[in-house]
């Protein structure tokens, strides 16, 4: 069975040999996305705003104001327990890493850079640092 025979819903389909058109499928894809959110977006009856907890009203400016100054306090907490826990534990994380992994693959050697320790810590300061949106 070829899964490739039947076309997906909303997904442009294209005969062999043609161009793919990148702009048409960006905005499909836009149009898809902003209907699964505006969808979705009222799913969960139990979300409560950072403003609904602590102030018990959802509306007005200092609702908004505390909202976001809640986000950035977050944003900033998991960008300092990444950077944290990378300076204590694991210094070789820090970086992308292709040109160290370069520098090993032309035979040049780095002890520890390759390392239980750069892997966990890399990983997890990776979900940090997106959550945090840097």
């Amino acid at each position: 069975m070829d899964f490739l025979e039947e076309p997906f819903p909303d997904v442009g389909t294209y005969e062999d040999f043609h161009t793919i058109d990148w702009l048409r499928e960006k905005s499909r894809d836009t149009d898809r996305h902003r209907k699964t959110t505006f969808e979705d977006r009222d799913k969960c009856p139990l979300w409560q705003k950072w403003s609904e907890l602590l102030l018990s009203q959802s509306e007005g400016a200092s609702a908004y104001i505390l909202n976001y100054l809640m986000y950035i306090l977050w944003a900033l907490l998991f960008a300092f327990l990444a950077v944290s826990l990378v300076r204590v534990f694991a210094p070789y994380a820090c970086g992308s890493g292709i040109p160290e992994i370069k520098t090993i693959l032309s035979g040049f050697i780095i002890r520890g850079y390759l390392g239980k320790w750069t892997l966990l810590i890399k990983t997890v300061t990776l979900v940090l640092v997106v959550s945090s949106g840097l």
